[in-house]
């Protein structure tokens, strides 16, 4: 389980996780930066076809439902 919350009372995301979840971020963090050109991945809730978990886990915050990482390489 993995999500991505807006706490909109301190303006913070807030990413929630169990041992699987952050695993599964990691891996795809890492694989962005072994890369030598520009990408993106495109994170979505299962909903929507993807792996982020659909269920907020704080019910005072926000779910963002689609979340981009955008990889920038070194110059």
């Amino acid at each position: 389980m993995i999500s991505f919350e807006l706490d909109k009372e301190d303006g913070k995301l807030e990413i929630h996780g169990n041992n699987e979840g952050l695993k599964y971020l990691a891996n795809i963090l890492s694989s962005m930066a072994e890369k030598q050109s520009a990408d993106k991945v495109n994170l979505m809730i299962v909903d929507w076809g993807g792996n982020l978990s659909s269920e907020l886990q704080c019910t005072s915050n926000e779910l963002i439902k689609h979340v981009e990482i955008f990889l920038w390489p070194n110059q």
